[in-house]
């Protein structure tokens, strides 16, 4: 009998151990969860960073950007259409990556209904997934008063 009772007293002892490894796992799980949102919120930001200072370096880009279309030369129009190719590819990855309410609709808006954007989409579009695009000529306005 004592050794029965010993066997049982050891065997729950291991269960609770169980058990409580598998808490540990699930607290390091949370722990790697946050992290991974963080890292995800930070690459985000810094590919909003980085096209904001590619303007900055490239004085033909800002110069191309700030002239009417009816200005510019065919480079030019060569790069603002590489420009918004890049700034749309990255739309569509965020379109595709993101819950929609964490999609920047209306920042996304302000940029998009500028007649430089609007010049190159009818052109750019057919290089991206038709979702996108009817998100992006459908719903991208709605609810950005």
């Amino acid at each position: 009998m004592n050794m029965d009772s010993l066997n049982r007293w050891l065997t729950l002892l291991a269960n609770l151990g169980v058990i409580a490894g598998i808490m540990f796992l699930a607290v390091e799980l949370g722990q790697n969860n946050d992290l991974m949102a963080s890292q995800d919120r930070y690459n985000r930001l810094s590919a909003q960073l980085s096209n904001g200072s590619i303007v900055m370096q490239s004085p033909m880009l800002a110069e191309a950007l700030g002239k009417p279309i009816s200005d510019r030369t065919p480079a030019e129009n060569r790069i603002l259409s590489r420009h918004y190719h890049n700034q749309f590819l990255v739309w569509e990855w965020s379109y595709k990556e993101l819950p929609s309410d964490e999609v920047p609709n209306c920042l996304w808006a302000s940029s998009f209904g500028g007649e430089n954007s609007q010049g190159f989409w009818p052109f750019l579009k057919i290089a991206y997934d038709p979702e996108f695009v009817s998100f992006m000529e459908n719903d991208l306005l709605v609810g950005c008063d």
